[in-house]
């Protein structure tokens, strides 16, 4: 793989006539050039290599040897969180909603969108909102079968900044997971984030939505149907039980097995 010196200054001349020189390989050794330099955040060489023509395909993967990783080079930039080379590889084409195919953590099919909330980068998520990216593609689950929107993410992580800037760009703020059905304000009550909780409140978020599968897959953990406010209580949530009640969530619906009310 080409590397950098510390301060990045290596001659983005030297990295082409080393791809240019290859005979065989030549094609991994273009990959690791566009990788490196969009995860380091260098977006002069990086106009410079998209200048020179040898990256013929923007958005192949980086496919390594044990792991299936799978990821563009503007997924690179996004995890990284370098929103100026985001903007110059969505301008030379790159493909916004192209999906990854990670095994690392058990999660495949993560946009450039996903990477960059996941990573807290906010800049580079109004960069790809302003450029259209798709606010409604899920993630393929793997083993969790949740299949999660970005605005889910982002309310698990307790990114509120994020969760607004998704919300203003027309994010789908009652969609459910797929397993367990549970809607972004859910995730935010449990994972405990009141800023999350409010900017989807403030967005008109469905109080009374309850838990549960949604394709026809019934999961034991929704058995209950229990809404935001019981899972405040259930989870000992203070704070965001009376921000609930404070905005009129229904005190007295009672969950579907045992019958019991949030309070």
């Amino acid at each position: 793989m080409a590397s950098f010196t510390e301060d990045g200054t290596k001659n983005i001349d030297s990295l082409i006539a080393e791809t240019q020189s290859m005979q065989v390989g030549s094609q991994q050794i273009d990959k690791d050039i566009i990788f490196e330099i969009s995860s380091g955040g260098y977006v002069d060489r990086l106009k410079a290599l998209l200048d020179s023509g040898i990256i013929t395909n923007i958005d192949m993967q980086d496919w390594e040897k044990d792991y299936l990783v799978g990821k563009s080079a503007l997924m690179h930039a996004c995890v990284e969180g370098h929103e100026s080379c985001v903007k110059v590889l969505l301008d030379a084409g790159a493909d916004i909603d192209m999906q990854d195919s990670e095994a690392e953590d058990c999660t495949i099919g993560k946009t450039a969108l996903v990477h960059a909330v996941i990573g807290g980068h906010e800049p580079c998520v109004q960069v790809l909102l302003d450029a259209g990216a798709d606010t409604e593609v899920r993630d393929d689950g793997y083993w969790q079968k949740e299949n999660m929107t970005a605005l889910m993410m982002a309310s698990q992580l307790g990114q509120a900044a994020i969760v607004k800037l998704l919300l203003d760009g027309g994010a789908a703020k009652d969609a459910k997971t797929r397993k367990s059905g549970k809607t972004s304000l859910m995730l935010a009550v449990i994972g405990g984030h009141e800023a999350c909780v409010k900017a989807l409140l403030d967005a008109g978020a469905n109080m009374e939505a309850k838990e549960e599968g949604i394709d026809g897959y019934k999961h034991l953990s929704c058995i209950e149907e229990m809404t935001a406010l019981m899972m405040a209580s259930h989870y000992g949530q203070e704070a965001i039980l009376k921000l609930l009640l404070d905005a009129g969530a229904d005190k007295d619906v009672k969950t579907r097995k045992s019958g019991k009310t949030s309070l």
